[in-house]
């Protein structure tokens, strides 16, 4: 389980990801109570620890991209970034704007 610390960490690293990408964004939000993955159908059952990502951007097809391959991307560099400075292996989940929600 991830300390508050670790989760805060996680929501600052993240920050500083987008600003470093010069997107504007109005929240960041970080949840490690996920009973909406399905642990069996995923991949979750390889990892140390799960977090969600909430995003909340003014431009949110940036992140997105086409069929949600930049949000997939974006996951892919997050998840990784974080493993090196947590140093745990995290399945992460980053939504923009409830776009998985709405997908769904």
């Amino acid at each position: 389980m991830l300390s508050q610390k670790e989760i805060e960490q996680a929501k600052g690293i993240t920050a500083s990801l987008l600003k470093g990408m010069s997107i504007g964004y109005s929240q960041v939000e970080a949840i490690t109570d996920l009973s909406n993955i399905e642990r069996s159908r995923t991949t979750a059952n390889d990892f140390q620890d799960i977090l969600q990502i909430n995003l909340t951007v003014g431009d949110p097809q940036f992140l997105i991209g086409k069929n949600g391959q930049t949000l997939f991307d974006l996951e892919k560099i997050i998840r990784i970034i974080l493993a090196k400075k947590l140093r745990k292996r995290l399945y992460i989940k980053v939504d923009v704007n409830d776009y998985t929600k709405k997908k769904i």
